[in-house]
This record gives structure tokens, sequence and C-alpha cells, in this order.
């Protein structure tokens, strides 16, 4: 029997409001699957699923089974699919009613007949041939059915407002729940083992559309290893997105926040406060504050003694207690603070080079001081409370420079 006849035989309803097509030869047997959750893309999704079945099936060695998760369309993406099925092997399921993305992948997911399964969104952004790239990367890998690799967009060439909401929601993420430093959380080009990714996304119930960010945070919680790829994307096939509308901001923004909420609390069993209190990056900065303070207390003390002591110049005095508080903030920042982030630069060119850093860190947070009272004061503040204003923001200049440039994570994709 051929797959364009096997179609009127294999339509079946697997649920109440879904229909499952399946017109794959009988006994295939397929090394990987391409799941493509899709969502009213009548008009492009044809251009999509061709360009992979033309694209990966040139290896005559290479067997895999294009899987289409048809999520609740209102447009006429249900036909098009059907009648793309009789033109190509493929797997799809038809459903009738809106499940959300994260409804869609796991529906799919219900279907995956290969030990791997690649996700990729269907709206022709990626290039279906970095799937070898992806491929490779996991072939050179020890115990690759515990890994998910993950294809991190070098370009994005989506809209900005949502470039905008992804990256910001990627740094809250990266914060609440200490993960690693990743790239590209949100990608939607990822391989892993079936089982893996069916195990990973069964836990996710909290972020329907931002069902990526989700399933990483659940990936990192349960420490699998996550390794990124470049691979390209581009603009999309045809038309636009319905999901990410300016007019749907909002709503986004605050379904992903309340998703964050509840998601730290399940994995914390704990109160929101009591477990921001234990993240890293809030131990990080009282720790960069309590050295900071330390260091106020060692400029005082020292212009102290060599002024009233030894009669020394308070000018030079103030010099060489401010460097001396400074080599004495680095030693316990590098010590406590960033101690994490430095397993493998230990030695003494790292320190030194570390060093000389934190002193341009240092002093020109110290310029910035000076800048921001001499303007707010001259501005018609008061001379306090314009410190109080600089002390704030180079509080947070002097962190950042250290976490990023001072401590950074010496990192480059594979």
């Amino acid at each position: 029997m051929d797959f364009k006849t096997k179609i009127s035989i294999e339509e079946q309803e697997i649920e109440d409001e879904a229909i499952m097509i399946d017109t794959c030869p009988n006994n295939f047997v397929p090394k990987f699957s391409i799941l493509m959750p899709v969502h009213n893309e009548d008009d492009s999704i044809t251009n999509v699923v061709m360009d992979v079945h033309n694209k990966l099936g040139k290896n005559p060695h290479f067997t895999f089974e294009i899987i289409l998760a048809e999520d609740g369309s209102n447009d006429n993406t249900k036909q098009v699919i059907i009648e793309l099925s009789r033109k190509i092997p493929l797997k799809a399921i038809l459903s009738y009613k809106r499940k959300g993305y994260a409804g869609g992948i796991k529906e799919g997911l219900k279907v995956v007949s290969s030990p791997y399964v690649l996700f990729s969104d269907s709206d022709g952004q990626h290039n279906p041939e970095d799937f070898w790239k992806l491929k490779k990367k996991l072939e050179e890998l020890e115990y690759p059915e515990h890994v998910i690799v993950s294809g991190c967009r070098i370009t994005r060439a989506d809209p900005f407002h949502r470039q905008v909401i992804s990256k910001t929601f990627q740094k809250l993420n990266g914060i609440m729940f200490d993960l690693s430093p990743m790239d590209d959380i949100t990608s939607p080009f990822k391989l892993m083992h079936s089982n893996l990714a069916k195990s990973l996304a069964s836990e996710c119930k909290f972020m329907g559309e931002s069902f990526w960010t989700e399933f990483i945070v659940r990936a990192f919680h349960r420490k699998i290893r996550i390794v990124e790829v470049p691979v390209r994307h581009s603009n999309r096939v045809r038309g636009e997105t319905v999901v990410y509308k300016k007019s749907k901001i909002p709503k986004i923004v605050i379904n992903q926040l309340i998703g964050l909420l509840h998601l730290k609390q399940e994995l914390t069993g704990e109160g929101l406060l009591n477990s921001m209190l234990k993240t890293r990056l809030i131990k990080r900065l009282i720790s960069f504050a309590l050295v900071g303070a330390s260091g106020a207390g060692i400029i005082l003390s020292l212009m102290w003694v060599l002024v009233s002591v030894f009669n020394l110049n308070y000018l030079l005095c103030a010099v060489l207690a401010i460097e001396l508080s400074i080599i004495w903030a680095f030693f316990l920042n590098n010590r406590y603070t960033f101690s994490d982030k430095i397993r493998n630069q230990k030695n003494r060119s790292h320190w030194f080079k570390r060093l000389l850093k934190y002193n341009v860190s240092a002093l020109s947070g110290e310029a910035i001081n000076l800048s921001l009272l001499f303007l707010l004061t001259n501005a018609g503040f008061f001379y306090l409370t314009s410190e109080a204003i600089a002390i704030f923001f180079v509080f947070i200049y002097n962190f950042t420079m250290s976490s990023k440039w001072v401590w950074a994570d010496k990192r480059k994709l594979i």
C-alpha cells in the first residue's frame, strides 16, 4: 500500500476534537522525527514542509518522519495539510480545539516513533540544513540521550518588540532560576532524545505560549546538559505571527510573569521572597555591597591614621587609601563574590589582568560619582541627595562592570 492511498484508512479521531493523518509507508522505522507545531499557516506551510522534505531527503541513508501538530487553526491550514499529505509522507494531528503552542508540542510528541526528535517552528525562519550541525554535535557528545542540542539564532529576524520581550524574560529567567549562561533560551530549533523531550514536555504547564522558557528552566533544574550550536534565522516565509502582535504584548507579559512565579514556587517549594534571597544574583549583590562597605571603612580609617598620626597631606592619603581599598575589595570579590566564575582562570596572569580591570572599573566609578554629584547639585538637588543618587547608580555600574567585564564568563558557541 503506498502512502497516497493510506490516508483514507489512517484518518481517525485520536481525541474528541482531533484527527490523525499518517501517510508514512507501512513498517517505516525512522531514526529522527521533525516536529512542527502549526497554527494559521495556510499560506506558508506547504513551502516550509516541502523545503524540509527536499533538503533532508537528499541523503538516501537518512530516515526521518515529518510530524505536523496543527493547533485549532481557523483558516484553511487543515485542508492544506491534508492535500500536502497526499504529496509526501507525513504525520499530522488536526485539532479543532485551540490548545496553544505547548499543547501542540505535547500532542505531536504522542505520535513520535523515532529515537530522536528535532523541534522547529512552521514559519520557515530556520534552515532545515542546520539540522546537520545539531546532529553532528549530538553524535560527538557522551550520553546523547541526556543532552539537549539547541540552535542559537546568531541574528534574530523577529520584529524588534518581540526581541525585546524575549531578551528581557531571558535575563529574568537567568536571575530567578540561577540558570547557567545561555545565549538563546527561547530558540524553537532543538534536537534531543524523544524520551527526554516527552518527559520534560509533560512537566510543562505554566507557560503555554512561552513553552521553551519553561522547558529549558525545567531541564536546568534536572541538571540536563544543554549545548548551543549557532544556526541561521531568517524572515518568515509569508505572513506575520499571530501570537506576538503588538496588541497582545500586555497580555503576553502578564501571562509570562504569572507563569514564572508559579514555576518558581513549584521548583523551590518556598515563597517568592525567600527563594529570591537564595538566588546567585542576590547573594552576589549582598556580598558586593558588604565588600564595598568594608572598602569605605578602610578608606576612612587609613586617611585618619595617615593624616593624624603621620601628618601626611590629606590628598595623598586619599589616593593611597583609595588604591588600597580597591585592592582589598578586589581580593574579597575574587575570593568570595565571583569565585565561581574563575574556575579555569586561577593563574597569576589572569589574576593580574582582573586586578587591572577592577582598578579601571572602580576609578571610572569614582569619576561617575563626582560627575553625577556635580550635575545633580547644580540642577537644584540638595548635595546629600545628589550623592545618595550617585552612590546608587555607581553601585549598579560597578557591579555590572565586575560581573560582565572583570569576572566575565569566558564562553563561546560550539
